[in-house]
């Protein structure tokens, strides 16, 4: 004859197998919609951040990248006016050299 311990765990999840898969359900659901009212809330949260990430880097890095830009636009025009002379040096060679081969 087999005697049935009262402790037996497998006696009890036979029982309330019902009751087990409904709470376990139940609790996934609660969670789940914990994580989406984190997200929806985090949300704004992250708006703000972005928003003082933005804030900080007109306030503090476009001045400059600003005065590198004009640095550079300088340089460029410095180089343009360069160009321009090195062309026309380049230019008056050529008529010298077309005119000598006539």
């Amino acid at each position: 004859m087999q005697t049935q311990s009262p402790n037996n765990p497998f006696d009890y999840l036979s029982a309330h197998w019902a009751h087990m898969l409904g709470w376990s359900a139940l609790i996934t659901f609660l969670y789940r919609m914990y994580l989406g009212f984190k997200k929806f809330w985090g949300f704004g949260e992250g708006i703000a951040a972005a928003k003082s990430d933005l804030e900080l880097i007109k306030t503090n890095h476009l001045p400059h990248l600003q005065a590198e830009v004009e640095k550079v636009n300088d340089n460029l025009l410095g180089l343009r006016e360069d160009l321009k002379e090195n062309f026309s040096r380049l230019s008056d060679d050529i008529r010298i050299v077309l005119t000598r081969m006539q």
